[in-house]
Order: structure tokens, then sequence, then C-alpha cells
């Protein structure tokens, strides 16, 4: 019990955090920050013998480097925890758009969201049968929209998470 309070506090600050403009944005490799995130996982992904896909270049953001690690940490970690399918793959694409817009493609082969779900996953403390503090994707969607952005997701073969970045914050949205 003890653990799983500590964890919803610091997810809950992490949420908080997420929402901050940052005031010393830097340029972020977004590819060297995904691949910290998979070094960190790898006995994960070992583990599960997840097939892990990367676009060449996913971008460079005039961002705060630890809200571009716990987007994504967030959704490589959901992506570990729920597919449960017999070969899991995981798949990072991504677009440069005009004027300074970055689009992500998240996607994996379990099971997908359940269906009325949908926009449930991003609201704070929501969370599956099996899921953890419910605060991941409220965090996700913080950032997304902290950095001027949006995100949806869609069942395509698979947990499919669409998502925009601008190369620079945006103001901050209202805190939760």
């Amino acid at each position: 019990g003890t653990d799983t309070a500590r964890m919803l506090v610091e997810d809950l600050l992490n949420l908080a955090y997420a929402g901050l403009r940052p005031e010393d944005a830097l340029v972020v490799d977004v590819g060297e920050v995904i691949g910290r995130v998979l070094a960190e996982r790898s006995g994960a992904i070992a583990e599960k013998r997840m097939r892990v896909s990367l676009d060449d270049d996913l971008g460079h953001l005039a961002a705060n480097p630890t809200h571009i690690y716990q987007l994504f940490a967030n959704m490589v970690g959901n992506a570990l925890a729920y597919n449960d399918s017999a070969g899991p793959r995981l798949s990072i694409q991504h677009e440069k758009g005009e004027d300074g817009v970055h689009r992500y493609i998240v996607s994996d082969n379990g099971p997908g969201i359940p269906p009325g779900d949908e926009e449930k996953v991003f609201q704070p403390l929501f969370k599956g049968e099996s899921g953890g503090t419910g605060v991941g994707l409220a965090i996700v969607r913080k950032i997304v929209e902290t950095y001027g952005g949006s995100i949806e997701v869609r069942n395509e073969g698979g947990a499919r998470f669409e998502f925009t970045l601008r190369g620079s914050p945006a103001q901050p949205v209202g805190a939760f």
C-alpha cells in the first residue's frame, strides 16, 4: 500500500509539473531521448520479446528534456504493460510538418483501448483493468498540450496514439 501511495504521489507531481511552461527550453534530440527510454527498459523489452521499430529521424524540438522523456517513457511503458500478444511490436514514427509542427505516431499490436474509453484514458486517475496509477496518459496529454499540440488514440490492430508537438512551448494549459 505504501509503494502504491508513493507512486501515485510521484505521478501526480509529475502531472502538475508537465503543465508548466519550461523557462529554459533546449534543443532536444527526440531520437536520443527515446533511445534512453528503450535502453532503460531493455530488460522488459527482451523479456517480452517485443520488436521495436523507429523512424531514422525522430526530430529535434525546443523543449524541456524532462517533458520529452516523460512523454515517451509513458508511451513505451504502456506498450510494454498492456501488449500481451504472442509477437509484441512497438513502432514510433515521426513526420516534420510546416511551421515547426512535429507529428508522432506510437503504435503497438496489443489489445488496444476498450471501446468507449478512448477519451477517458487521458483523464487523471482513470485506469484500465490492470492499470497502474492512472496518471501516465494524463501526463502525456498535458505535455502535448503544453507544446501546442493535440493527441488522439485509435484502435488499429492495437493502440495507435497520434500527437503533434510544436518546436517550442505554447502557453500552458490550465491545471487539472
